[in-house]
């Protein structure tokens, strides 16, 4: 039955991907105007949606020195590169691509050998005596405590800064296309997820170097994080393709497989992106009636979920977190204005930690305070820059490009409670819901079918302005 299921979606997604899409401004007088037919014009640009497809699937180990992470790193460079030869569009006036400038920036600035007393200012008198890792006793020191995890971390930051330009030199019809490899590397995430919960006896394999014990996530908080964060995208790429039951049946199979596998941190936010998904799904429809009713029965889902997960755990922090919380901003402040590398949290936090407890505290669990840390007051004003650009960008957004903005708000607001971002599965969905973000007109097209099924449905003009309304497409006047 596992196997059926797997086929039937792999031979789902290899349709959708391989049908024209089309970009349709209105439907009027029984005819669906047609603007332009998406296609990804050359190999260059398919291959973008394979690297991220290809990521989505392999990237979602957190380990350091992972191989396939630096292999997935190798391709998607090497493919961004080729799509920049030839851009679509002046790709520097994205503000996506100058933050993550100043990111790497900010990375290479930390390994740069500097006089030792420049780099001891204001650093702590604990870091400065005993926890050098290596570097005590020289003239000319890097910011950074752990050099070499902070080449890595230039390495990430690099990789995702040429991405964003890959896809910021792409015209909106071309990344809008690209929507469906996310979509496909979802659903077969959430498919692969639930064969190894129903099959295997730990819900865990050995993949790549990692034990994955979510799909290809080697933590369950990122394989939820995956899910919840495109919920949103998938419903209305899937409403505007006239899918609506399969929108429906995403939403189920969404919810399962958050309370199947992942935390309850992602089953709480699973639950709250399903309402909003399902209110988008049924805003101003005729059928309202239903769609309370099934907004109900997610709901209902969620409420027996969230009931296990209180047998199972405790709501709440733990006190390993708490506490992480506390010394990682104490120590973040003691080492202000440089920090103290990124990378070197691991070796940092012990210096500071005031509980030896039998679990390694191997990330702050806020991605925020972790970042301050390592970064010291440079980053974190290149974090309060970009919060500031964010909710301007939030405020000014429609409804079409909302959904790849609730998205990427759900992967930072996790963000305040796990590490999400240090899966490279996930920092490039967040990088490619980013850009897609910044993109004026973003509407998921609908499929030639669809707007086909939609004529024989609807043959009478007035039913066309009701189904015009519900979609939500602009209407034209008729000139007669």
């Amino acid at each position: 039955m596992s196997i059926w299921v797997y086929q039937f979606g792999w031979n789902w997604c290899e349709r959708q991907l391989s049908r024209p899409l089309y970009w349709c401004r209105g439907v009027e007088n029984g005819r669906t105007d047609t603007v332009a037919e998406l296609t990804l014009p050359g190999k260059r640009k398919l291959l973008l949606g394979i690297a991220m497809l290809a990521a989505l699937l392999l990237g979602g180990g957190t380990d350091s020195h992972l191989l396939i992470d630096s292999l997935l790193q190798a391709f998607i460079v090497a493919v961004s590169l080729a799509v920049l030869v030839k851009p679509s569009r002046d790709f520097t006036r994205s503000p996506a691509l100058w933050l993550g400038v100043a990111a790497t920036l900010l990375c290479l600035t930390q390994l740069i050998p500097l006089p030792a007393g420049l780099v001891e200012f204001g650093r702590a008198d604990a870091i400065v005596e005993g926890a050098q890792f290596g570097l005590a006793n020289r003239d000319w020191l890097p910011i950074s405590l752990a050099p070499g995890r902070t080449f890595d971390s230039f390495l990430w930051v690099g990789t995702l800064t040429i991405f964003t330009a890959a896809l910021a030199s792409l015209d909106g019809d071309e990344l809008r296309a690209l929507v469906p490899f996310v979509l496909a590397g979802v659903f077969l995430n959430m498919t692969l997820a639930l064969m190894t919960f129903a099959v295997v006896t730990n819900s865990s394999i050995d993949l790549f170097g990692y034990e994955a014990k979510a799909a290809g996530f080697s933590n369950r908080n990122h394989f939820g994080t995956l899910i919840f964060s495109t919920m949103v995208l998938a419903i209305f790429f899937l409403l505007r393709r006239g899918l609506l039951l399969f929108a429906i049946i995403y939403c189920f199979l969404a919810l399962t497989a958050l309370f199947a596998t992942a935390s309850q941190a992602a089953a709480f936010a699973g639950m709250a992106v399903a309402v909003l998904g399902a209110a988008m799904i049924f805003f101003r429809q005729r059928s309202l009636r239903l769609g309370l009713g099934i907004t109900a029965a997610l709901a209902g889902l969620a409420y027996f979920g969230i009931t296990q997960r209180y047998r199972s755990e405790s709501i709440g922090l733990d006190p390993i977190r708490d506490e992480a919380f506390q010394t990682t901003l104490a120590a973040a402040l003691a080492n202000l204005p440089f920090g103290t590398g990124f990378g070197s949290f691991l070796n940092v936090y012990k210096v500071y930690e005031p509980t030896i407890y039998p679990a390694q505290v191997n990330h702050a669990h806020n991605e925020y305070l972790e970042l301050l840390l390592e970064g010291g007051l440079f980053t974190g004003l290149l974090i309060a820059v970009f919060l500031i650009y964010f909710v301007r960008l939030f405020m000014k957004s429609h409804r079409d490009n909302l959904p790849a903005l609730i998205g990427f708000m759900m992967i930072l607001l996790h963000s305040l409670v796990d590490y999400p971002l240090r899966t490279f599965a996930i920092s490039v969905l967040a990088t490619f819901l980013f850009t897609l973000a910044e993109q004026r007109h973003f509407a998921p097209a609908i499929s030639a079918t669809a707007k086909h099924r939609h004529k024989r449905r609807h043959t009478s003009t007035g039913e066309h302005k009701v189904y015009q309304r519900e979609m939500g497409f602009s209407r034209r006047s008729n000139a007669n």
